[in-house]
């Protein structure tokens, strides 16, 4: 059988005029450690050039990049090399996200079902923002459903400023010195830090946030929090809709449909 190399496993299609070359055969060295007859794992720079398309020099300038980064490690005892620990990070993180999503699934699907509004899924994401991992909405509604990935602003709309609101404070001032001055996405759009802080607050003792039309006119929304099995708030489950399904008796509703599948997803997630 003939072993099938990084290099003959990429896409066939052009390559994107915005894609970095170094970065591209910095992932093709990756991906050629990723060898199921490998007994270790382990490969000197000659190896690892040929399954890359590489020459020797490229591959030893990368492997001693990604060795001062801890993605790669060097054995001392034949000079080969193999994945390092960092990796293990990157796969928990992406296996955590993962998780949660395949947890959240049959939740999701009904709360489209019974509601009949926009089901978003979020998380905080590292660079100050909120990652959207899942939505859901109905096929006949005309507002146009966010991307899976699509990153928003945390200071608007209810699924973004819980996760603000459940972060740590040093998160949230490296936030506002980050993205100050605050965006005003609509009118109402809260971009006064102070009163943000406030409002913050205000959501961590409620235990669920509500935006009205601060993030897009038209569309209100309601967020409680999804908690792992340390009691630590992970992500965000929201109900969105229009301004006029969003009165109090409405707000009270998907308030309570809201707190039942969070529970429900964060005990699939081992909380209790």
């Amino acid at each position: 059988m003939v072993a099938i190399t990084a290099k003959s496993q990429q896409p066939t299609e052009q390559v994107s005029p915005y894609t970095v070359a170094s970065v591209q055969s910095a992932f093709d060295l990756l991906f050629a450690f990723v060898d199921r007859h490998s007994e270790n794992g382990r490969f000197g720079v000659s190896e690892l050039a040929r399954r890359c398309g590489q020459t020797k020099n490229q591959t030893f300038r990368l492997l001693q990049t990604m060795i001062a980064a801890g993605v790669v490690i060097q054995n001392p005892e034949d000079r080969t090399y193999s994945l390092g620990y960092r990796l293990l990070e990157l796969g928990s993180a992406a296996q955590a996200r993962l998780n949660l999503v395949h947890a959240a699934r049959t939740t999701l699907n009904r709360l489209v079902t019974d509601t009949g509004d926009r089901i978003n899924l979020g998380m905080l994401s590292a660079n100050f923002a909120t990652v959207l991992l899942d939505s859901r909405q109905v096929t006949f509604q005309t507002p146009e459903q966010p991307s899976v990935g699509e990153r928003f602003a945390l200071h608007a709309g209810a699924g973004s400023k819980l996760l603000l609101a459940f972060s740590s404070p040093d998160y949230f001032d490296d936030y506002i010195r980050t993205a100050s001055p605050l965006r005003r996405f609509t009118p109402y759009t809260c971009v006064q830090p102070t009163l943000l802080k406030e409002e913050c607050a205000q959501i961590r003792e409620n235990g669920y946030s509500i935006s009205f039309q601060d993030l897009e006119l038209d569309r209100c929304s309601i967020s409680v929090p999804i908690r792992d099995r340390q009691d630590d708030v992970i992500a965000g489950i929201s109900i969105s809709s229009s301004a006029a399904r969003f009165r109090e008796e409405d707000r009270k509703r998907k308030l309570a449909m809201l707190m039942s599948a969070s529970e429900e997803i964060s005990a699939r997630l081992g909380h209790r």
